[in-house]
């Protein structure tokens, strides 16, 4: 068995707003490390942004090389590509000597117990046409397992947004582990493990990372989140039946470090206090608050902070519209900014959505 996890973003903090809120990437690592632990899979695969930027907080760095350690020990290989959010030169897989960096393309031949002799090579994040390109040569594109930190079009159908197609890799390869797309979604033989922690309010939904067994048989492993309420407030009605439901809240059997729930609150503003009863409500179970507002009022945008590097309306995009917040939008906008006939984007996307 091999256990495979992507877009671990190890940072202390998920949203700069709520800066109690600390620990869940780390936790969803520590999860994993004591199912590895435990069932003693003969390698863990990485599929890139294992960190949150390419030059994290020295406390996760630390953290992470101490769990490496924890694993090698167990008799764990450890194999590691590079996503869009850590890439570095050299790769920063140079943290820790018993990580081996795969995201060269280079072929490895693998062994083991339950999968048997099979061939794997990985990619670093990369744009569209290089990896296109990677695919296009032949026998040397070929293996049984690819591992890339890309978006496909299979999961976000949007002109230029993707950066990948399922389709460009050799019809030989069995299985594609992917990287990049938050959500948990197997399409065929191209399977994202999701992130592994709640990155945005939109990735409330189930976490979990994968195993591979005999067959290159896919399972997902469930991991434990930090819980969310959701509640809609646009009338007083509404906003007792949500004073209610956050009261009824109980953590039930969760650790202590993700016992504290997010109330996710779709308000109008047009509800008198409906703010401060929210938070007062939120404060009797230490909850933390997470208000949108969805009618009347405005939204209150956080500070952009220059990219490193080149500055370009691309690379600005992230700060304003982050992927993990709003997917959809982040591809959309993106989609703008790379083609020659926004028109057609706007046109293809008003099909897809029905509008």
């Amino acid at each position: 068995m091999i256990v495979f996890a992507a877009d671990l973003h190890l940072a202390p903090l998920i949203w700069q707003d709520h800066p109690d809120m600390k620990d869940d990437a780390y936790y969803a690592w520590l999860q994993i490390m004591n199912y590895c632990l435990k069932e003693k899979p003969s390698a863990i695969i990485l599929g890139g942004d294992i960190w949150d930027r390419s030059r994290p907080d020295p406390g996760s760095v630390v953290g992470f090389v101490r769990s490496i350690d924890v694993l090698v020990d167990a008799g764990i290989t450890i194999y590691a590509i590079q996503g869009q959010h850590e890439r570095a030169t050299p790769p920063w897989t140079a943290v820790h000597q018993a990580i081996e960096y795969i995201g060269d393309g280079r072929l490895l031949n693998i062994r083991d117990p339950d999968i048997g002799m099979f061939t794997m090579r990985g990619f670093d994040c990369q744009s569209a046409n290089s990896i296109h390109d990677a695919m296009k040569r032949g026998k040397d594109a070929v293996c049984d397992v690819l591992v890339v930190h890309q978006l496909a079009r299979q999961v976000m159908n949007i002109e230029g947004a993707w950066d990948f197609d399922e389709m460009w890799a050799p019809v030989e390869i069995k299985l594609i582990l992917a990287g990049d797309y938050h959500e948990p979604v197997t399409v065929g033989r191209l399977c994202y493990s999701g992130s592994t922690n709640m990155r945005s309010i939109n990735e409330r939904t189930s976490r979990s990372f994968v195993t591979i067994g005999k067959d290159f048989k896919i399972t997902r492993q469930p991991l434990e989140q930090r819980a969310v309420i959701d509640v809609m407030v646009l009338d007083e009605k509404q906003l007792d039946e949500a004073e209610a439901t956050i009261a009824a809240y109980e953590p039930g059997q969760l650790p202590e470090i993700i016992a504290r729930p997010v109330v996710y609150a779709r308000i109008s503003a047009d509800v008198p206090k409906v703010a401060e009863r929210l938070q007062t409500a939120c404060e009797s179970i230490h909850a933390f608050l997470k208000p949108k507002i969805i009618g009347g009022g405005t939204e209150v945008v956080g500070e952009i902070q220059a990219p490193e590097g080149e500055i370009t309306l691309e690379t600005c995009l992230g700060q304003a519209v982050p992927r993990e917040q709003d997917p959809e939008l982040h591809s959309f906008v993106l989609a703008l900014l790379r083609s020659k006939d926004p028109g057609a984007v706007c046109a293809e996307t008003r099909a897809k959505c029905g509008i």
